[in-house]
């Protein structure tokens, strides 16, 4: 995981390109709806509205949390994150090393969120890993986390920070250029903040 300096929009905490090691886990096809968010939560607080097939938004890390608690499920780690975009790739983006209008919904291209599963998989079959929406993950943010020996070791998290409050979210959204987009592209945000660009997928992990 992560990226060099070659790739558009690089950022230092993306480095160094290092091996990750990860316990079996499934994660979700698509992003989750807000047909699926209304059937557990009771409300749709999202924007973009006209389509049970849109991915929920306006949600803040702590409401994603709450969804996944009470289906047993979980957010992912930015590390499983990127292994289930890259999907075996190694290039900036899991269609190659350029991203077009007909892979993924980035650029203001239609100035809002696209329905679940409107633009191709990648080769795990999973739908929208770039752009659509931000995926929220349950690392805090940490700049220098991904550099580190802890992040060599199994299943790694980063679980503290200097700013404890800001989430890690991965795969750019709707309104962002392709850079913004890429494999190893990380961001972050408060855990309280609720933007329409904020939806996420859970994962299931597996015992070995």
């Amino acid at each position: 995981m992560g990226s060099g300096a070659d790739e558009p929009d690089f950022q230092p905490h993306e480095a160094p390109i290092h091996a990750a090691y990860l316990s079996p886990f499934l994660i979700s096809k698509y992003e989750i709806t807000q047909t699926e968010w209304q059937a557990v939560m009771g409300s749709n607080p999202s924007g973009f509205r006209g389509s049970p097939s849109l991915p929920v938004e306006t949600v803040s890390w702590g409401d994603a949390q709450g969804f996944c608690s009470r289906l047993g499920l979980a957010l992912p780690s930015v590390t499983q994150w990127e292994y289930a975009c890259r999907a075996d790739t190694r290039t900036a983006f899991h269609v190659g090393e350029s991203l077009t209008a007909s892979d993924a919904n980035f650029g203001d291209a239609i100035g809002r969120t696209a329905d679940v599963g409107s633009y191709p998989p990648n080769q795990f079959g999973l739908h929208d890993m770039h752009g659509n929406v931000a995926e929220w993950c349950a690392d805090v943010q940490h700049p220098q986390f991904y550099s580190s020996s802890v992040a060599l070791g199994p299943d790694p998290i980063s679980t503290t920070g200097p700013e404890p409050d800001r989430r890690m979210h991965r795969g750019g959204f709707w309104g962002v250029r392709a850079g913004r987009c890429r494999s190893a592209s990380k961001s972050s945000e408060s855990e309280s903040s609720r933007r329409n660009l904020l939806g996420f997928r859970p994962v299931l992990g597996l015992k070995r």
